[in-house]
């Protein structure tokens, strides 16, 4: 009976990894890596979940920032451009 081995995460994710190479099938990883080929499936399928899931972060952030640079930038075109400055009336204008 062999012993359990326990893999780090950095293995696993060089494993999960081959299989989107397409240079090798499952099975010559699993024989080259020396794991079961279900270990190879379950890293690849956690692999590519986790990548959506920051695809999706990093879309959300994105935009955020394209918000933020679009306030930004509206301020201060419009604090740049005279036309767009607040002028106050002459009759309102106390004389002393």
């Amino acid at each position: 009976m062999s012993k359990r081995t326990n893999h780090d995460a950095a293995f696993k994710a060089r494993v999960a990894l081959e299989p989107l190479k397409g240079e090798r099938t499952v099975l010559e990883l699993a024989d080259a890596y020396e794991v079961h080929p279900t270990m190879i499936h379950q890293g690849k399928k956690a692999l590519l979940e986790g990548a959506a899931d920051i695809a999706e972060e990093t879309i959300h952030d994105l935009h955020a920032k394209i918000g933020e640079l679009a306030v930004a930038q509206a301020s201060q075109s419009s604090l740049s451009n005279p036309a767009n400055r607040r002028r106050t009336p002459i009759s309102s204008v106390r004389q002393t």
